[in-house]
């Protein structure tokens, strides 16, 4: 992203006070286990992340805008004094920003195909993929069947599913 969509995050995220919330259709994802580590990519002001921390996972939040990490930093401090966060400040376009294996690797209402091989990647094996786009139109919205495709190599999802709204879902399990 450009330095002004930067500033447009950051905007958005601004005064933000962010509180815990589950991945989108978490009823499909088991109880994360307490030490087991988290990915939450495009974390915005970071409610996903909160809410594995608020689990006992170690939590890697990535995102471009500095005030939504920020803002996160904050209220997971507050919440976890000593809590097992790191922010990653990373303009997505240029890749995933982060290495390594998670035990779950979320994504929540951001879409990039160029990332998809990426995120699979990422997913320890064993671990879950959770992965949530808008339905409707934009740069992040898109159909379930793009979702199903573009994480094939994992085999057949767990759930792929839309809501009253047109948003998509889908969750996966490394073998």
């Amino acid at each position: 992203m450009a330095e002004r969509d930067r500033d447009v995050w950051d905007a958005r995220h601004e005064g933000a006070d962010p509180e815990p919330t589950a991945p989108f259709g978490a009823d499909h994802l088991p109880a994360p286990s307490v030490g087991t580590h988290c990915l939450d990519v495009a974390t915005g002001s970071g409610v996903v992340a909160l809410w594995a921390l608020d689990r006992g996972m170690h939590v890697t939040a990535v995102d471009i805008s500095r005030v939504g990490l920020a803002n996160l930093a904050s209220t997971a401090e507050r919440r976890h004094p000593d809590a097992p966060l790191r922010v990653v400040e990373h303009d997505l376009d240029d890749g995933l920003g982060v290495d390594g294996a998670f035990d779950l690797v979320v994504c929540r209402w951001f879409r990039d195909p160029a990332l998809y091989d990426a995120l699979v990647a990422a997913v320890a094996p064993g671990g879950w993929l959770s992965i949530a786009i808008l339905g409707g139109d934009g740069p992040f919205a898109g159909t379930a069947e793009e979702l199903v495709e573009g994480f094939a190599t994992l085999g057949p999802p767990i759930a792929a599913f839309s809501d009253e709204r047109g948003h998509r879902a889908l969750f996966h399990r490394a073998g």
